[in-house]
């Protein structure tokens, strides 16, 4: 296996095993998780929910952050292009199957909705903006683009921009993707590591098209000034907290390991942040360097992986 295969498929396999890690823990404090599991680094077999443990849970079961991954990574593969009206109808198949509701965010939900009352996808994301809070729910999924046009800037953009309008049309969602998009294709590009990792964020830290907030998370990341606990609870689904955190955790750790430990111990929305980060960190690290107790398990491995290849053919 090559650099460039073990990279793509690191950062597919690596985002379904962060969301994977980090889902049973999703909503839980840090110090919930401190004080009932110690440093989780595997999987467990129950799950939170208000402050309690469920038992039953499956280990290596994901979410939805995975699901829609998967559509935007097989409609790549399918149609050998990035086709927003085909991935919103999967999408509102996948909603309209009801598997994944009890997942699903808000803005999702309500984009789906619209898509479902023949709202079209240009405009779904802008009418699901409801609220000023603005999730991560477009952020967890674009990866695959990032990969697909490796050689393509501009079409990078492009293609993060509409991935992300389906259901998050805000400046602050969409450049988020687009700036994590291009940092996937630099990583590989460059034949990164995580030394030059640091050399990555500081080139798209500094670009005027970036947009001041996402600017100013990658200064924080940079500066080593993480959120504090708090403000990452209550801003538990924004996308500027938890890409920041993604960056911060890729400049202040030396494996995908450590990223994950890390990543899932923060608590919080821990099956995106997990998700976002396990994405950069598999990219940057390679398929190797994700145990294999932590792979085995994943639900559908073999799918991941055979579409994962098929998108590494498709780019080579």
């Amino acid at each position: 296996m090559d650099k460039i295969e073990s990279r793509v498929l690191g950062g597919i396999l690596g985002l379904v095993v962060g969301d994977a890690l980090g889902a049973p823990l999703e909503m839980a404090s840090s110090n919930f998780i401190l004080e009932h599991f110690g440093v989780v680094n595997e999987y467990l077999d129950v799950y939170h929910r208000m402050g309690k443990l469920i038992p039953n849970w499956q280990k290596g079961k994901w979410t939805d952050d995975s699901a829609l991954m998967l559509i935007v990574l097989k409609s790549i593969n399918t149609e050998g292009c990035i086709n927003p009206i085909t991935i919103a109808k999967e999408f509102q198949n996948l909603y309209e199957q009801g598997d994944f509701h009890r997942f699903l965010g808000g803005t999702t939900k309500r984009a789906m909705e619209c898509l479902k009352q023949g709202i079209s996808w240009e405009k779904s994301g802008e009418i699901a903006m409801k609220s000023p809070l603005q999730g991560a729910g477009s952020l967890m999924r674009t990866l695959p683009v990032g990969i697909f046009n490796l050689k393509n800037e501009t079409k990078n953009i492009n293609d993060s921009t509409n991935i992300s309008k389906i259901t998050h049309a805000s400046p602050l969602s969409v450049n988020a993707c687009i700036v994590y998009d291009q940092i996937i294709s630099e990583i590989i590009n460059t034949n990164a590591n995580y030394r030059s990792f640091r050399n990555i964020i500081k080139k798209y830290m500094s670009l005027p098209s970036i947009i001041p907030e996402i600017q100013q998370i990658m200064k924080n990341a940079m500066n080593n000034q993480k959120q504090d606990e708090k403000m990452y609870r209550d801003q538990k689904h924004n996308v500027l907290i938890i890409f920041e955190t993604a960056i911060w955790i890729l400049l202040t750790t030396h494996s995908y390991f450590e990223a994950m430990v890390t990543a899932i111990n923060l608590g919080g929305d821990t099956d995106t942040t997990a998700a976002v980060t396990g994405g950069l960190a598999g990219t940057l690290y390679g398929i190797e360097h994700i145990p294999q107790a932590w792979l085995e398990p994943i639900e559908q491995k073999e799918l991941f992986i055979e579409q994962a290849k098929l998108l590494y053919n498709a780019i080579k």
